[in-house]
């Protein structure tokens, strides 16, 4: 097989997620997929839940870094706007990474304190770009709220993934699309006028 042993095993943990489901992605069968012993496995992670952590956050990372770089090269309010939106797409429509998002962030808060720590990192990450793009976006990097209203998108992001997962006729992807759209491109500055008029700031 290609490529480094944590590739082998993201990869073979990829497919046996997709042949079994999360819950009977185990060490073992992971091992077996990826024609290593558990030992080898183990050499890389300390456990599941960090190789479906690595699987989680390389796909986000995919979907993130269009919006960093666009932040970075300076690219025009549209087309950030347009990037973001791709973002979003991609992550509703992937409900592979949906699922083992949901999974982790379920582990994180019942019980396991290191994989608490990396989700928690992770989330903040995600506040902190869409607080970045917010500045970008809107010109107001002084604006009271913006650290909660970064917070609302990104359960906004979530919540609808939830709601496709547990049943994709619930609301069609492209509604959800376009009403991401008009939030970003009319709701957001309806906020931040309404904050200014009324003295919140």
């Amino acid at each position: 097989m290609n490529g480094t042993g944590k590739d082998q095993i993201l990869e073979a943990a990829r497919r046996v997620i997709a042949r079994s489901g999360i819950k009977d992605a185990s060490m073992q069968a992971i091992a077996e997929e990826a024609g290593m012993t558990k030992g080898g496995l183990y050499y890389h992670y300390q456990g599941k839940d960090y190789i479906l952590f690595e699987l989680a956050d390389r796909f986000l990372k995919e979907a993130v870094a269009p919006v960093k770089e666009s932040l970075v090269t300076g690219n025009s309010k549209e087309e950030l706007f347009n990037v973001i939106l791709n973002g979003i797409a991609r992550r509703l429509y992937n409900s592979e990474h949906n699922k083992l998002q949901f999974y982790l962030t379920h582990e994180a808060v019942l019980e396991k304190e290191e994989l608490h720590e990396l989700v928690v990192r992770k989330f903040k990450g995600w506040l902190d770009t869409t607080e970045e793009a917010i500045d970008v976006l809107y010109d107001f990097p002084d604006i009271k709220f913006k650290r909660a209203l970064a917070s609302s998108t990104v359960a906004m992001i979530d919540g609808q993934a939830i709601q496709l997962i547990l049943e994709e006729d619930m609301v069609k992807t492209e509604e959800l699309l376009s009403l991401w759209e008009a939030f970003f491109k009319a709701g957001i500055p309806a906020m931040i006028e309404y904050i200014r008029k009324n003295s919140l700031e």
